[in-house]
């Protein structure tokens, strides 16, 4: 289990039983920011996206970082694989990134924070798992109302998961009260 301790430590616990986790977490990386982990494998090798602000041609920028491994253990340096464009910043206001590979293409869901009063998870499609285009119109669905979604295939058919429920005054997360939606979804086709 991967997970952050504020304010971007990264670090992973490991167990053979899923109701048992050790007291002691392993340290992964640390950078300022990180945050919001979403791993996947595609073709043998596991993908981390995660948000974090970074410098990109001398600005500050709201991205989604990915860190590639082999075995879960040892992690590759991480790369920029998609940049919101519309502001600078000095905190990612991207969070809750989910990647999955679906109808010949690769699908980026990311929830822009800038959008609260929209509560906006946008949707990116690229040929590849590293690299989602940036900028203004690059994405392909806004999926309003969605906060925090989690994507799953189950024989054959896929599925998304919201957090959902009366949300606060700062953000759609719910303020107390909250629960988990679930909704079939589908994609075009990679080509389209």
């Amino acid at each position: 289990m991967f997970f952050r301790r504020p304010p971007g430590t990264n670090l992973v616990v490991t167990s053979h039983d899923t109701m048992q986790w050790p007291d002691v977490p392993a340290f992964v990386f640390e950078e300022n920011d990180a945050r919001d982990a979403c791993i996947q494998e595609f073709d043998g090798t596991y993908h981390w996206y995660y948000c974090q602000w970074r410098s990109v041609e001398a600005a500050g920028r709201s991205c989604v970082m990915l860190r590639r491994s082999a075995d879960l253990v040892r992690w590759d340096d991480p790369v920029v694989v998609h940049v919101d464009t519309s502001r600078d910043v000095t905190h990612s206001h991207l969070e809750s990134p989910f990647v999955v590979r679906a109808a010949g293409a690769y699908w980026l869901f990311v929830r822009n924070r800038a959008l609260d009063e929209r509560c906006v998870t946008t949707v990116f499609r690229s040929g590849s798992p590293d690299r989602f285009a940036s900028g203004g119109g690059a994405w392909d669905a806004e999926l309003e109302g969605v906060h925090a979604p989690e994507l799953v295939n189950v024989d054959g058919a896929w599925y998304i998961a919201r957090v959902s429920g009366p949300p606060d005054h700062l953000s759609c997360a719910p303020r107390r009260g909250g629960w988990i939606d679930v909704a079939s979804i589908t994609f075009a086709d990679g080509d389209s």
